[in-house]
């Protein structure tokens, strides 16, 4: 983690009481993961992956070169996970580790116990409140019930169908054309979390813009930054329609700055986090039992 580029002293961060995650999920999340789970072999291919890998391999695969963060192991970002944890008043703590991965990204994973992966690259490049919005990303994920799925994505794009027998006979290129498009939408709903996480819009607006042009904030400008942004957004037409569906880091912006549908006209130019902390919900009953279930950390069936 870089040091602190400026940025105004650390100061206290709200407890969002009993948050529910449907408070920052995204329209676009919602659609996208219904359009999925309607794919032809979805519900075999998450059934088959679940019933022959298991909690137990999937730790393995995304574990074996990674440090679980703690205490004695890396200390400060440990301390900055408590900090997240506690801002999204999230009884549980997923396992936290650390991959020696020179790209900068991270990711939550798992089955029942989901877990989150984040790369010592990310680590080098962000300063303190941009990690915590990087964890509140992830958590946020969690949170929403995103990590089967994901697991299940990386698992048919980055594994040889020859090392899973089990998947043969199944059209697999719809249901990943499918699991890309759910999970690019379901990003946008968790960059809300990282901003409800942090609860520092700048820094949240730093991050994309690290993470899209490299890091050296002497060399780039935000406001700049967010000029392109609005420039991309605004761009017409059919064929920039389809072009946009490869975009990633500029897209992402609108998300973080844009409050979500639950807020009220009269609050439109408020921020996420000032407009998500409003409309909270006393309770969410999906956190009696564990991450809540956007998307089914069981066997899904097709809704």
């Amino acid at each position: 983690m870089t040091e602190s580029t400026g940025l105004p002293a650390a100061r206290p961060r709200k407890i969002l009481t009993q948050i529910a995650p449907v408070t920052w999920e995204h329209p676009a999340d919602r659609a996208a993961l219904q359009s999925l789970r309607s794919v032809p072999g979805f519900d075999e291919v998450v059934k088959k992956i679940y019933g022959f890998i298991g909690e137990r391999g999937v730790r393995l695969i995304f574990q074996a070169d990674a440090v679980r963060v703690g205490p004695t192991q890396f200390p400060r970002l440990n301390q900055l996970y408590t900090d997240i944890l506690t801002s999204m008043d999230w009884q549980e703590r997923p396992e936290l580790f650390v991959s020696q991965t020179p790209f900068a990204n991270a990711g939550a994973f798992g089955m029942d116990r989901p877990f989150i992966v984040i790369n010592s690259g990310t680590l080098r490049l962000l300063d303190d409140d941009e990690v915590r919005n990087v964890l509140g990303h992830e958590l946020g994920h969690v949170m929403s019930g995103h990590a089967l799925y994901h697991t299940i994505l990386v698992l048919i794009l980055n594994v040889s169908l020859g090392a899973l027998p089990f998947l043969a006979g199944i059209a697999i290129l719809p249901i990943q054309l499918a699991l890309l498009e759910w999970f690019r939408k379901s990003e946008l709903s968790s960059d809300r979390a990282g901003l409800l996480a942090c609860q520092d819009p700048t820094a949240s607006l730093r991050v994309n813009l690290k993470f899209a042009g490299g890091g050296d904030m002497s060399q780039m400008d935000l406001n700049a930054f967010l000029v392109q942004a609005k420039e991309f957004e605004e761009a017409g037409g059919a064929l920039d329609r389809i072009f946009k569906i490869l975009a990633y880091w500029v897209a992402r912006i609108r998300s973080t700055r844009c409050a979500p549908p639950s807020c009220s006209a009269g609050s439109r130019r408020a921020t996420t986090i000032a407009c998500c902390a409003a409309n909270t919900p006393a309770a969410d009953p999906r956190r009696s039992s564990g991450p809540s279930t956007g998307t089914s950390t069981t066997p899904a069936t097709t809704t």
